[in-house]
């Protein structure tokens, strides 16, 4: 069984044999994606979309709700 590190590693290595397509002039991943990058922030402002989602579905009212609760 892979763990978490090799799953992590075996689909960067993926992401960089797509990201060679795009040619010599395009910005690397850590260019891109790295600390203090939009790409970081963009993953972090999605990371707390999903924590605040996943709280939103133990919220009284949302449990009160059996459509809202809904999965």
């Amino acid at each position: 069984m892979e763990t978490y590190e090799e799953e992590r590693i075996a689909a960067l290595d993926g992401r960089r044999r797509d990201e060679a397509n795009g040619g010599p002039d395009r910005p690397s991943l850590e260019e891109r994606f790295g600390p203090e990058s939009f790409g970081c922030h963009e993953a972090m402002h999605v990371t707390q979309l999903v924590v605040d989602l996943s709280q939103l579905v133990q919220h009284s009212a949302v449990l009160l709700n059996p459509v809202w609760h809904r999965r």
